[in-house]
Formats: C-alpha cells, structure tokens, sequence
C-alpha cells in the first residue's frame, strides 16, 4: 500500500510540475509574441488607444476599413473585431480598454453570436489569461462556474489558445494595419441561412445591457450596426438589441440588405470582400455623422 501510495504521490508531483512548466513557457510566449493574433490581442488589451473602436464578430473584422473610416471622420480607428466571437467576448473586452477612455464603440451584431442561444464557452478562450483583469473573472464564472477549480491549472487558460500562442511565437503573421482584416475573392452561390425558430440568450442580453450601462457611465457614444448580407436578414432576430437600443437612445443602423445577392462584393452569404467592405465603409460614414460626440 506505501509503494502504491507513493508512486501516486510521484505521479501527482510530476503532473503539477508539469503544468506549472506548461504554464509558465505559454506565460513567457503570450507575453513575448512577434506577430499574430496573440500580439495583436495584446495590443488591444494593453495599448490601443485610438479613440473610435469596431466591436463584434468577423463581420466586423471584415468590414470595416479603418483607413476609410479615420480619413472621413478625422479620428483615430482600430478594428477589434474578433472572428467567431460576440458580445460575452466583447463585454471582457470593453473591460480590458475602458480605462484608456474610447470615445466611440461601433457594434457589429449578428445575431447568433450576440442574442440567440449557443455554447457560449467559446467566448472565454481570449479572456481565460486576463482573468485576474478587472471585471474579466465574472464574466468566465458567470458562463461556467466550475472554471473557479479548472483555472487552478497554470495551463488551462491557454488550453484552447496553445497552438495559435506557439505559432505566433514561431511562424509569426504581421498584426494588420490597425486590426483590420479584408477578404478576397467572390461569392459563387452562397448558401441560404438556416431558418427559426430561435431562442434568445438571457446571459447574452444581460452583457448586452451591461455593455449599455458601461459606455453610458463612462461617458462613451455605443451605435449599433447590422452590416450587409447576401441574402435577406429576419430583423425579428435582432428585436431585442433593437429595443434596448430605442429605450437608451442608442442609434441602430440597419444596412444588412444593402447589397443583396451581389456576387461580386461577397466572398460567402456572410463576408463583404475587401471591395465590398470598402464600398459600405463608404456609405456607412454620413450615417454615423450626426451620432459622433
């Protein structure tokens, strides 16, 4: 019984170690990176400071050109649009840069990643490493609270970013001009979106309306977007956002049919290609005019 005692004893130990030294290289590699998307995240969370800020999903790093947008508006942009992410994602996010006092957040919503229903553990890959960043652990124990006892790991809050951390280290990928992302290419017959029914995300709204209450108290104008979409968008799917945002003065600038079945300024039923992206840049500017502080 000692024998087995101890070698289990010696197992744990070199499991503990193991993770501490796991921990420790993906600490010094996020820390260290050359390029990519764990520097350019770095950089957001620890140095942007351009005073108009793109939030959302890959609609948004995708179709939105800073430069256009900076040029027109005569202020400094950066695109923080964050592929496969929402708002959850976005709420950590807004936390991480508020202290650096944004003046304008330009929200790009898509519905399923910021109001309806899914597996919103997907949200926390980019926020497990800040969670000791104010306002960052509640927002992961709020989504699964037994990451209170996984977070004990040193390498869990780099489990789902191991690979991405080391190929930036590695292979690094020059970080875009100022967080933007355009696409190439063209759409050849797009797939129609799946049809409802669906089902709203309490906790999604919820972080939605905190996000509200945060850029109100600190003084930061928040406009809603739906940008272009090849085929035809149920609004019905983003009521709830747009009520919150008519019941807080909030403008909600719908332009999700905007280019309807065009071929040539999609890359999929989603994406606006580099020249569609720049195309509604263009034309999104003198909307957002009148909302600018």
């Amino acid at each position: 019984m000692k024998r087995i005692l101890a070698k289990a004893f010696a197992l744990l130990a070199l499991l503990l170690l193991a993770d501490l030294g796991v921990g420790a290289l993906c600490r010094y590699l996020e820390t260290h990176p050359k390029g990519g998307y764990t520097a350019e995240f770095n950089y957001i969370a620890d140095q942007m400071d351009e005073p108009v800020v793109i939030f959302g999903s890959s609609k948004a790093s995708h179709h939105y050109d800073p430069a256009i947008l900076a040029d027109s508006l005569g202020l400094g942009v950066y695109n923080a649009g964050r592929d496969g992410n929402g708002i959850i994602f976005a709420y950590g996010q807004y936390q991480l840069i508020r202290r650096r006092h944004p003046r304008v957040i330009i929200y790009d919503l898509i519905a399923d990643f910021d109001i309806e229903q899914g597996d919103n553990t997907r949200y926390l890959n980019w926020l497990r490493r800040f969670h000791q960043r104010p306002g960052i652990d509640s927002i992961i124990l709020s989504v699964d609270p037994t990451e209170r006892w996984k977070m004990l790991s040193s390498m869990r809050q780099y489990n789902k970013q191991f690979i991405q951390i080391v190929y930036d280290y590695l292979r690094p990928q020059p970080v875009p001009a100022q967080g933007y992302r355009p696409l190439e290419g063209t759409a050849s017959s797009p797939a129609p979106d799946p049809s409802g029914p669906w089902q709203t995300d309490t906790l999604k709204l919820r972080y939605m309306r905190r996000l509200i209450a945060d850029c109100r108290a600190d003084g930061v104008r928040l406009i809603f977007v739906v940008s272009p979409h090849y085929w035809p968008l149920d609004r019905r799917r983003f009521a709830p956002v747009e009520h919150m945002a008519a019941t807080n003065d909030i403008p909600f600038l719908w332009h999700a049919d905007r280019f309807l079945t065009d071929t040539t300024l999609f890359v999929d039923a989603a994406h606006l290609n580099a020249r569609g992206a720049a195309a509604f840049t263009r034309l999104l500017v003198p909307a957002l005019r009148p909302h600018l502080p």
